[in-house]
């Protein structure tokens, strides 16, 4: 348009969004101001339903609304059989890892724990109608799930936490094991959990669906009900021990503590959710008065089929996760790895690939036959031969597209951007050349195989289709266009004629200028077409001749609206009114609603892309999950050839334990020698205890160990020059024990705690790391715990876990402890002390027993003074001895003992008689204010 103010012109054609159209001048599309954002799910803020009202249901209810531990006086775990379904992801308290603490609530204080793992009561799977079983179910971040379902018959809470995988398997099959009559989801889940579920209602016959508010699923109102239930369990305590006990409340919770993580707010959800739950409805207690609780005879916790267990303690003590604080204060997320076992293994090109190979790390597994296939995999790429295959993997990986994602949002959304069209090319592409590469492998691994095979081809066409429609460009005022030129010879025209638009308007508004004797703009509106526009003026007075009908105008505008001859009055709008004329009709006559048309003709396009898009979605998903289990495997290829790792062998057998030359993989990278030490365990060495000087590498053999034992139930090579490792169900530490003020817990009572899981939960197939545990009290309690503790291992025989022990309470071995035994091996980290006194660590560990620690030599190595040294080896010497221990001095503390010399010298030298009394006041007066300047 043409706008004539001041002698100046300035020509602009308008759209809905504000601005003009750009060709040298300015413009803004619609089109380029709108934002298509992801969809968001269901909304956290459900709508209150009425209460579930009491009923009792022989088919399964389902109500929308999370380790096996039972708590009692036996210290050996149960006997246990297995799951029906052989693809149960397994529980690893891996949730823990996160560190989630409970907001706002009281801090829990640490109790008892039983633990059954790997194991789900035979009498549970398949229940009849007349067996009830309540079942709730819930997912946390990072698909941290926890499941926990009640059994009326025997009164029992089974509880078990577990990362959840892509397809939700677990809960699928958790349902078909345990077939609950009745479950309870939380408003809270992702909508595609909750369709699955439903899918899974549908499908069977007289299930129902009953919505929970988010509010059952709450922290606050969860961790009470906990507490309630905590109390059911104090009742376990002999009488005798109850009566001992001041606070009755506090040891409660403790005891509670010891069954459940209650630092895990998923875990507290579902189980403050069930209890609540059961004690609404008076489940099992329907005909006992209202004081009675609903009865809670023993919480287990169960481990879930295929999968090894690792505690929250392990994952952190053994640094498989570590998380660490950016050093940019911008970018600080605290979701960084630092350090850790994974952060080291993750080379990952996609993102998808790394949360795979996190779930990895989360859901060891047991499937021997599963590893073997991974390594298979790992082993190609890991060969010098085939670098170019694992760089060329690599690079095409780097393409790859969150494509579920993508695809997701084009069901739901109602346009993709360009960059994400772009995005879709790109992985089509990649996926073919991924496709191209493993056509040409020379391993017949399956991973392998099923992608050679799964490949698609209208994969390729569709990547074709995209390249050729989609335009990738970002969306501008210069380009608001989504489909490339060329595709359409009536389209480009339509787009070239649009973008003549603002010569064009230029010259009509010159036109309506000389006409009207007045500045005019000449504007496009989409969807009302061309319309003359002009501002209004304050000095214009409104006469009855000059006022248009009002009812043509909007009712909240204050503007006049001035009669112009010639036009028709249109609308006003921000003191501007808007007119038909000749001209603009003309235009409409010939341009009509051009950018409409344009958009309308586009959506067309895009519509069919989309169409092909989802047509070759369920394909193109498969492949890229296959390329996310690729992405995995050439992580793991690409650290084993860095670092030297060996492929290790694989027993069934969990006894099975044999390493050579082994390396700790996290230590190795930062010391230069890095010292191997060998391990062995079989059916005739189950214990190990080691000993030796402080920072001798107690602790890192013993992680070591297990660190070995742990990558190669993920699949991967491990550092060592060879290995056979038997696949383990759990693996328990004593390692650190992190203190915090919110826990209100001893170090040496979480140190007990993670003991107690150890005794409670390990089997014949358990690996049971300690370091230095009894170290937190009076070393004759220590020893005695910790003997106790190694003697309920070993009583078990052939049903004793693997067993690897770190102490400096060298009496276990000098004064012969433990008992007598041929699966029990005593080794030492060797030492040396030289010529002139100092302490050289070997790091080497060999048979035999340590006979002292070398603190002072360690002391010395931190810094420690040396008269403190001097003095802690008087002290030791004395006690050692059994002598009196001598008086510490310094130099203060000698110069008064020199001066008092002194005075009882003097003293003695006076020799005074009674009756010169007065001369020796007169001298103790001196004395005593000589001795108070000297003070």
């Amino acid at each position: 348009g043409l706008n004539v103010i001041g002698g100046r012109m300035l020509a602009r054609a308008e759209t809905p969004g504000g601005g003009g159209l750009r060709g040298g001048l300015s413009a803004e599309s619609p089109y380029a101001s709108s934002e298509w954002t992801e969809p968001c799910g269901d909304d956290d803020t459900a709508t209150p339903l009425p209460p579930f009202k009491e009923r009792r249901l022989s088919s399964l209810s389902l109500v929308e609304v999370g380790s096996a531990t039972t708590v009692g006086t036996d210290m050996r775990p149960p006997q246990s059989a297995g799951l029906a379904s052989a693809h149960l992801p397994a529980t690893a308290e891996a949730v823990g890892v996160d560190e989630a603490v409970l907001a706002d609530t009281p801090c829990p204080i640490p109790g008892e724990r039983t633990e059954t793992p790997y194991t789900l009561a035979s009498s549970h799977a398949g229940s009849s109608e007349a067996d009830e079983i309540i079942m709730a179910y819930h997912i946390g971040a990072r698909s941290a799930a926890c499941v926990a379902y009640y059994h009326v018959a025997e009164a029992e809470i089974c509880i078990s936490t577990f990362t959840e995988s892509t397809d939700y398997e677990s809960i699928r099959c958790l349902l078909a094991d345990v077939k609950p009559t009745e479950l309870l989801l939380s408003s809270q889940l992702p909508a595609e959990t909750s369709q699955l579920i439903r899918e899974a209602v549908e499908q069977s016959d007289g299930w129902q669906t009953t919505v929970r508010t988010k509010t059952h699923f709450d922290v606050r109102n969860c961790y009470p009900k906990v507490v309630e239930l905590s109390r059911q369990l104090d009742s376990l305590l002999a009488s005798t021990d109850r009566d001992r006990l001041v606070d009755r409340d506090m040891a409660a919770r403790m005891r509670m503590a010891h069954v459940i993580d209650l630092t895990d707010q998923t875990l507290v959800k579902v189980l403050g959710a069930l209890y609540g739950h059961l004690q609404a409805n008076r489940v099992g207690v329907e005909l006992e008065a209202a004081t009675v609780p609903v009865v809670v005879n023993s919480i287990r916790i169960f481990a879930l089929e295929k999968l090894c267990r690792l505690t929250s303690d392990s994952y952190r003590s053994l640094q498989i996760f570590q998380r660490g604080v950016h050093p940019s204060m911008v970018k600080a997320t605290g979701d960084k790895e630092m350090g850790s076992l994974f952060g080291t293994m993750n080379m990952c090109k996609t993102k998808t690939g790394v949360r795979l190979f996190r779930s990895w790390f989360l859901r060891p597994s047991t499937d021997v036959q599963m590893l073997r296939n991974r390594q298979a995999a790992v082993a190609y790429f890991a060969a010098p031969e085939n670098s170019e295959d694992l760089r060329a993997v690599r690079m095409y990986l780097a393409k790859v597209s969150d494509v579920k994602r993508l695809l997701r949002k084009a069901r739901t959304a109602a346009r993709l951007k360009p960059q994400e069209w772009a995005r879709i090319e790109g992985s089509c592409t990649a996926l073919g050349q991924i496709h191209a590469v493993m056509n040409r492998r020379t391993e017949n691994a399956p991973i392998f195989e099923a992608l050679a095979a799964g490949f698609d081809p209208r994969i390729s066409k569709l990547g074709s289709t995209v390249e050729r429609y989609c335009e990738f460009a970002p969306v501008t005022d210069e380009r608001p266009w989504a489909v490339k030129p060329y595709v359409d010879d009536r389209l480009d025209a339509m787009k070239q004629a649009f973008n003549s638009l603002p010569e064009i308007l230029t010259e009509v508004a010159k036109e309506e200028m000389v006409e009207l004797q007045m500045p005019v703009d000449v504007i496009y509106k989409p969807l009302l077409g061309f319309l003359v526009k002009v501002q209004h003026h304050t000095g214009d007075a409104p006469t009855a001749s000059s006022l248009t009908n009002r009812s043509s105008a909007n009712e909240s505008d204050t503007e006049y609206a001035v009669h112009i001859d010639g036009l028709a009055y249109f609308f006003s709008s921000d003191g501007y009114s808007h007119y038909k004329s000749p001209r603009t009709t003309a235009l409409d006559d010939h341009f009509g609603d051009i950018y409409s048309e344009i958009v309308d003709f586009e959506s067309a396009v895009l519509d069919e892309v989309t169409r092909q898009l989802l047509e070759v979605g369920p394909s193109l998903c498969a492949l890229a999950t296959l390329c996310d289990e690729l992405d995995c495997l050439q992580s793991l290829a690409l650290v084993a050839r860095e670092n030297d790792y060996c492929r290790p062998g694989l027993h069934s057998d969990a006894r099975v334990i044999s390493i050579t030359d082994g390396r700790h993989p996290l230590v190795e990278l930062t010391t230069s020698p890095f010292v191997v030490n060998s391990s062995h365990f079989d059916d005739e060495t189950r214990c190990q205890i080691v000993t030796g000087a402080n920072a001798s590498g107690k602790s890192v053999y013993l992680k070591q160990v297990a660190l070995i034992v742990f990558l190669a139930q993920i699949g991967s090579f491990v550092p060592a020059r060879e290995a056979t490792v038997g696949v383990v169900d759990q693996i328990f530490t004593r390692i650190m024990s992190q203190e915090s003020v919110s826990n209100q817990l001893s170090v040496f009572l979480m140190d007990l705690q993670q003991v107690t899981q150890a005794i409670r939960g390990a089997t014949a197939e358990s690996l049971v790391v300690f370091d230095e545990f009894g170290k937190g009290t009076l070393d004759a309690d220590g020893i005695a715990i910790l003997c106790a503790v190694c003697e309920e291992f070993m009583h078990r025989e052939a049903a004793c876990p693997t067993l690897l022990v770190s102490t400096h309470f060298h009496d276990i071995s000098r004064r012969k402890l433990l008992p007598c035994n041929p699966f029990t091996e005593y080794k030492i980290m060797q030492t040396l002390v030289n010529d002139d006194g100092n302490l050289i660590y070997l790091f080497q560990i060999q048979d035999g027993t340590a006979t002292t620690s070398y603190a002072k030599f360690t002391a010395s190595a931190a810094g420690l003074p040396a008269f403190l040294l001097d003095r802690a080896e008087e002290v030791h010497q004395a006690f050692s001895s059994g002598t009196a221990i001598p008086p510490y001095k310094t130099e203060m503390s000698v110069a008064r003992e020199k001066r008092n010399c002194d005075l009882v010298a003097q003293f003695l030298e006076l020799g005074v008689e009674r009756e010169d009394a007065t001369g020796m006041r007169d001298w103790l007066r001196t004395v005593r204010v000589k001795h108070a300047v000297l003070d």
